[in-house]
């Protein structure tokens, strides 16, 4: 089945049974968008027998150029690992890296983590049945949103929180307001990721952490709209001493590779 939305987006629909079970793929493509969206709903009936052994459903990706290498996230950054011929951990992101295009090919997954990279393919384990102690513990339904696209080895991040964390829209009717239609709380330095915000156990703070993602040290800097003060704080939000650099609402300092930072910002009181 094929599906064109005025331009908004192209989409086909396919059936695939196997065996005892059927997989509904949707292949989505917006309009403008780097990012081919696969919709996966298996209704999965296969168990283990001594016969035909354990079965599995994966996702195969192949690719034309040559490596020998992917890339996985990790927690705090990425990870480097060679072709391997089992599944490795990755936190829904795995890539293989092509040096004539400088650019990357992605698998993107909202809900596995069991990635594989060999004989220059990407490959996802969506499903595998076991035989002790449970021997249907994938038996039914199960459902999948999987993203293959192209982008910078650097921008790994954004795309896999692009495609885990998308927009949500809010309707609402059109009335008066005093806010500006656009505005910034937060902005950070391309090798920082924001890994949390909250407030402070002693709600007196705005506290965020942050980590540094490319690997290398450097310097990194975040901006936050109305900051009134800021200080480097530990895990448990006690005061650290690392030396900040403050020109209005920008603060820099250095970072270490993955490092990972915390910080407590007071806003002004109007905000």
């Amino acid at each position: 089945e094929i599906n064109q939305q005025g331009g908004i987006q192209e989409r086909i629909t396919y059936e695939m049974p196997y065996k005892q079970s059927k997989i509904k793929v949707k292949v989505a493509l917006d309009a403008s968008a780097k990012m081919v969206v696969y919709q996966v709903d298996a209704d999965w009936h296969e168990a283990f027998s001594k016969e035909q052994g354990i079965p599995a459903l994966k996702f195969n990706l192949p690719f034309a150029f040559k490596t020998n290498v992917y890339d996985y996230k990790i927690a705090c950054g990425t990870i480097e690992r060679p072709s391997l011929e089992h599944d490795v951990p990755a936190l829904g992101l795995g890539a293989a890296y092509n040096k004539k295009a400088d650019q990357s090919l992605v698998l993107l997954a909202d809900s596995v983590y069991a990635y594989r990279g060999e004989e220059n393919s990407l490959k996802l384990t969506l499903l595998r049945a076991s035989q002790y102690p449970d021997r249907y513990p994938e038996y039914g339904k199960h459902e999948y949103r999987i993203g293959v696209g192209l982008c910078g080895k650097n921008a790994y991040h954004q795309v896999d929180h692009s495609f885990r964390y998308p927009l949500q829209a809010i309707t609402n009717t059109s009335h008066q307001g005093s806010l500006p239609l656009s505005q910034s709380l937060l902005a950070l330095s391309d090798n920082l990721v924001m890994s949390g915000m909250k407030i402070s156990e002693d709600n007196q703070y705005l506290v965020l952490r942050v980590y540094e993602a490319a690997g290398k040290s450097g310097q990194g800097w975040l901006s936050v709209k109305d900051l009134a003060d800021i200080t480097a704080a530990d895990i448990i939000e006690n005061k650290l001493e690392l030396e900040l650099t403050r020109k209005d609402d920008k603060v820099s300092f250095d970072v270490r590779p993955n490092e990972m930072l915390t910080f407590k910002c007071k806003l002004n009181q109007a905000q």
